[in-house]
């Protein structure tokens, strides 16, 4: 299972490989759609709008 922090507010949540997908949740709840993985070693961003994986540099 892998962590994701909301961009917006800081709330960090599981991925949707998790039973309970509380990432995808709270974006649906707040409209907060774009993540960042919580994961160390990982850089990455995902919109959960567009389905799309990004970096932001």
């Amino acid at each position: 299972m892998h962590s994701r922090q909301c961009l917006s507010r800081g709330q960090t949540g599981c991925c949707d490989s998790s039973p309970n997908r509380h990432a995808r949740a709270h974006a649906a709840e707040t409209a907060h759609p774009v993540v960042h993985s919580a994961q160390r070693g990982e850089d990455r961003n995902w919109c959960y709008v567009d389905e799309v994986g990004f970096l932001i540099e």
